[in-house]
């Protein structure tokens, strides 16, 4: 589903969003490796912006991982 940008000034190249809160936060993925994350922080990644270039790599690996065939796919970029 796509979801509308957030809303205020457009963000810096890069996507970087600098604003007193988010100063103050850990950043994301600063745990060590398989220790449980700090109550109430998400270990997840917010996708700010992306290029069809930028996915359809990930796109022709999932479907190489899922049995699918690629061929379709792979034919469209390269038109």
């Amino acid at each position: 589903a796509l979801t509308r940008p957030p809303e205020g000034p457009p963000a810096p190249p890069g996507g970087a969003r600098h604003t007193a809160a988010g100063r103050d936060r850990a950043p994301s993925g600063t745990s060590a490796p398989g220790a449980d994350p700090a109550p109430g922080r998400s270990e997840l990644v917010r996708l700010t912006w992306a290029q069809p270039e930028d996915l359809v790599g990930h796109e022709l690996r999932q479907a190489a991982e899922d049995g699918r065939d690629a061929g379709p796919l792979l034919r469209a970029w390269l038109a």
